[in-house]
């Protein structure tokens, strides 16, 4: 009696010969040429393109171990090896010439002789066939997922945020355009406050530490998550063959809106560093210095040990504002910005006056920001097109083109929201909104840092820069009315600044129904 062992593999994208098959088979065979079968060694899921398989390793070390073993037995030579014709022939002759161990599948005679040219011949056959195989199927496998991304189905691990959907055979076939990544009720909450906060200025080591129920590793997790465009719904399709990289919409569920994805985008690709606030000097990042670069902040300790902050410019170095004293003179200005009764009643008289007219024009509106919409997707469509045909354009210019008109797409988007919005609920949020205005300091103090900015940023929409006093170029449109009584105050100055703000975001939205828009932006700021 002779000693064999035998080796079982299935891989993950082949099922043909399942493993009780392979192993019934050379069962048989062993029987049949008298031979004991002392140990079997299975791979399950495993691809046969290396050696580098769990079980494979362990059958090695077995045979080196164990030298009266004689026979190594497989079902066919493509469970032993798919990889390169070299790779699998010297595999072959290490095991068969330096461990003296015969391999055969269940097809060969026992006797057969590896060194005759024929058995040689046959072998090089089948594993120029085995290698052909696992090249076409890789290639199946690759086309699918190809065609599944063109589709907009998302079909590998599901990122933080999404779960992979557990969809059978027959759900697949009868439904082939059902999602494979569907929302984790659980963490998607999460994902959408990493957006929030971070395009409301929060900086992303601050964002890990207000979310750890996301159990983020690595320094660069918030900055994945940023750079993920799944998230707002959006398939890359990877150049493939002849065919050019493109975008199309997934048809899974979106987490955040395309806006938010590319708001965040553009900050992440900023080349500048963000200037980040700290609970104690609340306007850094947003103040400015006269010559237009934004104020950082420090502080010194004073005479009785106590740190005092103060805002200054990395540019004019006597520029050294107290920031207690800077504070609350902010607080006096949103102060001044509140309603008293008999104003939010006029104010509610507009707004409810505006909600008639948004209900009147909404037909027109809407055509009118659709024809925008379709001029943009225009200007997509050539930019793409005069990329492909024209040589020599630079990268990273298409790329800065192509973000910036979709982040134009994704305003008219949220424009286009806004203007299908019913009156009702235009009504519920301002019925909400009103009280707040009351006295917004109160409000603005009760907020944790990313907040304030946020309001900030909703009340004064434009740079704002300080000597001796306040001043901006405009206040949102529903405080219009109070920049006389701030000048007089000499709270805020309502002029152009001395220094050059191309690039500084306005608040002016896109469409017709800028008053209603604000109302829902104001809203937003200020519900915690």
């Amino acid at each position: 009696m002779q000693y064999a062992i035998s080796y079982r593999r299935l891989s993950d994208k082949d099922q043909s010969n399942s493993l009780d098959t392979q192993q019934r088979e050379i069962q048989s065979y062993c029987q049949r040429n008298d031979l004991i079968l002392k140990h079997t060694f299975t791979d399950n899921g495993t691809s046969a393109f290396t050696f580098d398989r769990p079980e494979w390793i362990k059958l090695e070390k077995y045979l080196k171990d164990n030298k009266e073993v004689s026979f190594l037995v497989i079902y066919h030579i493509d469970r032993f090896s798919r990889a390169t014709l070299l790779d699998a022939l010297l595999k072959l002759r290490e095991i068969e010439e330096r461990l003296k161990v015969k391999v055969l599948s269940v097809t060969d005679s026992i006797k057969q002789d590896s060194n005759e040219l024929s058995t040689q011949l046959n072998r090089i056959m089948q594993l120029m066939f085995s290698n052909n195989e696992y090249n076409r199927i890789k290639q199946r496998v690759t086309d699918g997922i190809y065609q599944s991304l063109s589709n907009g189905r998302y079909c590998t691990k599901a990122p933080i945020g999404y779960l992979n959907a557990k969809l059978s055979k027959d759900e697949i076939r009868t439904n082939k355009n059902a999602p494979l990544i569907i929302i984790d009720k659980t963490k998607a909450p999460l994902i959408k406050e990493v957006f929030s906060l971070y395009n409301s200025g929060v900086n992303i080591q601050d964002i890990k530490k207000l979310l750890p129920k996301l159990n983020l590793k690595g320094n660069s997790a918030i900055q994945r998550i940023l750079s993920n465009h799944l998230y707002a719904g959006i398939i890359k399709v990877p150049a493939y063959k002849n065919n050019p990289a493109f975008e199309v919409d997934g048809i899974h569920k979106p987490i955040i809106t395309k806006l938010e994805y590319y708001q965040a985008y553009n900050k992440i690709n900023q080349k500048k560093a963000s200037i980040q606030p700290t609970d104690e000097v609340w306007l850094r990042g947003i103040l400015h210095c006269t010559c237009g670069r934004k104020l950082t902040a420090g502080n010194s300790k004073g005479k009785l040990g106590k740190m005092y902050w103060y805002y200054k410019c990395n540019t004019h170095k006597e520029v050294n504002l107290p920031a207690t004293k800077l504070h609350k003179e902010f607080l006096q200005i949103l102060d001044a910005l509140s309603f008293d009764e008999n104003e939010m009643k006029s104010i509610e008289s507009i707004l409810e006056q505006k909600i008639k007219e948004h209900q009147s024009n909404r037909g027109g509106n809407i055509m009118q920001l659709n024809l925008e919409k379709q001029k943009i997707e225009q200007k997509i469509k050539n930019v793409n097109e005069k990329f492909l045909l024209t040589e020599g354009i630079d990268k990273s210019v298409f790329e800065s083109t192509i973000t910036e008109l979709k982040l134009q797409q994704s305003q008219i988007d949220v424009s286009l929201i806004k203007a299908k919005t019913d009156t009702d609920t235009l009504v519920v949020l301002m019925k909400n909104l009103l009280p707040k205005l009351n006295k917004i300091s109160s409000v603005f103090y009760e907020f944790p840092l990313h907040r304030k900015q946020q309001l900030i940023k909703s009340l004064l929409p434009s740079p704002i820069w300080y000597n001796n006093i306040y001043a901006t170029p405009k206040v949102n449109k529903l405080f219009e009315h109070k920049a006389l009584i701030l000048n007089e105050k000499r709270l805020l100055k309502i002029e152009q600044p001395p220094f050059d703000f191309d690039g500084f975001p306005l608040s002016t939205p896109i469409g017709s129904i800028t008053q209603l828009e604000l109302l829902e932006d104001l809203y937003m700021a200020f519900s915690a």
